[in-house]
């Protein structure tokens, strides 16, 4: 018996089935972000979120095409260079959409199309990889199904890196095509695609992390790759390591300059409950949703697999359990009871060690907590279930190595391993239930020791690594049914492709509004003056400084710098500019904008003021070089221009600091 069966399908055929495959994906995402995937021209789902986003992707775009070498100088928070790194850049993204750009430059269509693509690529990434391990195309579209168009994704569906996992099954798939067939070719393959998720949205990478390193630890134990293969695991993950320097440099550079560290209380605030994977999805409107609790904790997503996608993935869970298949492997018995003997006992041996530590410093940590509950006996127990799970994964594939016929066992547990323990990190420090902080969970040891895990705020996002693992295990269980009873399968197959017509219903029409194309006149101004005419618009806010988002979405149609913005992160003298120009027009206002900042124009929004402030504000900036340059948009806007300006400034000024007002 092989451990993953191989397709029979080859040349011609077995490419056209594949892209009939990716055709079906296409459609489906058609229909499901239906009316996004159709009215795609001037509308975007309603908040700021879109409009950053937006922004983002045009400006990878115009800098790709204009200035590529200075891909991160993004124009906001001027005069900061690599304005970019303070969030996801969504390189992969605006690179797929690119060749559109031939028929359309309109962002929104841009935009929007990137959904449809992202949603399709991971439906058909996780056919590939259940295929690949189970041989059946039915079981493969309805794990693609399950993985792609999951409740939790669908609620994704305003933020375009997290909807962004499509590059996550295509991984997996190059690491088992490696292990198995040993050539180079999946190595290289698997770090590509390694690379165009970190490209793609690097919360994920960070996220896969450690469910990975179980992964390839099981692989590795099945397998016993030789020294050679090892070198070219290794020569592949340098040329990861160097093709993906010169894009996070900029991204490490300035998480350096923030000095970025883990939040305890910021995420506990956005934890989700346990109860949240019961949680009634947004976008679902089949009628066994309807029965679903509308509101628990999390106010943004439901971790809900979906009722099909659940009762797949619990009857995969009890095939760990259920009864064993008759053994073919020829290998003496006495020898293979004592490997089963020691390999049991070293499990067990190294659980108790790994509880009793990671127990420790799960005290350790909870003694200092704001929410410490003194429940550690539900923490201990909580780290020994997750610890004895993992590690009787890893025992499943030592006995699998000298027994074939334990394959099927150890492929559920290759994928259901990393599963449960990304379930529990997407609760979050806290175990949450019903808004009761039962004990801590496993998640604080990571946030705390774990690099990279400072920057994640929203854990409930490892419910996509969940699913990755979980859709599989799904598709495995299905085989298995098959296996058994292959006449009854057809006939339950066809019954879960009717059901998933009817699960699978949803109104993407909500919070789905249209947003202006024609740019403001003053906006359509600054496009025609040179790019070297950076400026600051009032009013400033201050944090969540969500108005931003409209100015960012307007500088598409003109491009030029400004000091304002909105990201994840941003610059740390950001707070101290905008409680200094938040009294706009005071003269103290005025006088720190003229000393700290060298712009060549001053915007007012007038709506904003009353008469005697905007009257002041032309006064103050008059008296301090400014030329009033006239009244835009039926007085809206006012502009300003800065006698002083000098192209020779552009980005040659030091961003300002707060120990320079001293």
């Amino acid at each position: 018996m092989r451990l993953f069966p191989s397709d029979s399908d080859s040349g011609s055929f077995w490419l056209l089935s594949r892209l009939a495959v990716l055709i079906l994906f296409i459609g489906l995402s058609v229909v499901i972000l239906y009316p996004r995937s159709i009215q795609m021209l001037g509308y975007l789902h309603d908040g700021p979120d879109p409009k950053v986003l937006i922004w983002t992707m045009w400006w990878v775009q115009h800098q790709l095409l204009e200035d590529p070498l200075n891909l991160f100088r993004a124009n906001i928070f001027y005069p900061h260079t690599d304005a970019l790194a303070y969030s996801d850049s969504l390189i992969v993204q605006s690179i797929l959409v690119l060749p559109l750009r031939l028929f359309t430059n309109e962002p929104t269509i841009l935009f929007n199309a990137s959904f449809v693509i992202a949603f399709a690529l991971s439906g058909f990434g996780m056919f590939l990889l259940v295929r690949y391990l189970t041989g059946r195309t039915a079981i493969a579209i309805i794990a693609g199904i399950f993985f792609a168009f999951s409740p939790y994704r669908l609620d994704n569906v305003t933020h375009l890196q997290y909807a962004s996992q499509q590059w996550l099954p295509f991984l997996l798939y190059g690491l088992l095509k490696f292990f198995k067939e040993r050539k180079p070719g999946w190595a290289f393959a698997t770090m590509g695609f390694l690379w165009l998720q970190a490209m793609s949205c690097a919360t994920y990478v960070v996220m896969l992390g450690l469910p990975l390193v179980s992964f390839v630890v099981m692989l590795w134990l099945r397998y016993r790759p030789g020294w050679k293969e090892i070198a070219w695991l290794a020569a592949a993950g340098l040329a990861f390591i160097l093709l993906l320097a010169p894009f996070y440099y900029p991204i490490w550079n300035v998480t350096q300059g923030l000095g970025i560290q883990p939040d305890p209380d910021q995420v506990a605030l956005f934890s989700p409950d346990l109860l949240d994977y019961a949680k009634q999805p947004k976008y679902m409107t089949a009628l066994p949703y309807q029965i679903l609790p509308k509101m628990i904790k999390t106010p943004y997503f439901s971790l809900f697999p979906g009722f099909l996608a659940s009762a797949a993935i619990v009857f995969a869970v009890l095939q760990l359990f259920g009864s064993r298949t008759k053994r073919e492997s020829t290998i003496d018995k006495s020898r293979e009871q004592t490997y089963f003997v020691i390999s049991r006992t070293f499990a067990l041996a190294f659980t108790a060690l790994a509880v009793c530590a990671l127990t420790f410093v799960a005290l350790s940590i909870s003694s200092t907590s704001e929410h410490n509950t003194n429940n550690t006996f539900l923490t201990s127990l909580i780290w020994i279930v997750l610890v004895s799970w993992i590690f009787t994964g890893i025992t499943a594939a030592l006995q699998a190595r000298i027994d074939q016929s334990r394959n099927d066992t150890f492929r559920l547990w290759l994928f259901l391993a990393p599963a449960v323990m990304c379930g529990l990190f997407a609760l979050g420090p806290y175990l949450f239930v019903g808004g009761f902080v039962a004990c801590q969970n496993v998640f604080w040891p990571l946030s705390a020791f774990v690099p990279g895990f400072s920057m994640i705020r929203q854990v409930m996002h490892f419910n996509t690594v969940f699913m990755l693992f979980a859709s599989v295990a799904a598709g495995l269980g299905l085989k298995k049914l098959y296996d058994t009873n292959k006449k009854t399968t057809v006939i339950i197959l066809a019954a879960l492709f009717v059901w998933i017509g009817f699960e699978y219903q949803t109104d993407m029409s909500r919070d789905y509004v249209e947003v202006p194309l024609r740019a403001p006149e003053l906006y359509r101004m600054l496009a025609a003056e040179p790019k070297e005419s950076p400026f600051i618009e009032f009013p400033v806010w201050p944090y969540p400084h969500h108005q931003e988002a409209d100015r960012m979405y307007w500088s598409m149609y003109h491009g030029k710098p400004f000091v304002t913005g909105q990201s994840s992160y941003w610059p740390i003298e950001y707070e101290w500019m905008v409680r200094n120009l938040r009294s706009f027009p005071s003269k103290e206002s005025v006088e720190f904008l003229k000393k700290n900042y060298r712009l060549r124009y001053v915007v007012v929004r007038t709506m904003h003021y009353r008469v005697e402030r905007i009257r002041q504000a032309k006064r103050l900036l008059r008296s301090n070089g400014y030329k009033f340059l006239g009244r835009y948009d039926k007085g809206y806007f006012l502009l300003f221009e800065d006698s002083r300006w000098e192209k020779s400034m552009y980005y040659t000024v030091e961003p300002p600091r707060p120990e320079d007002s001293n």
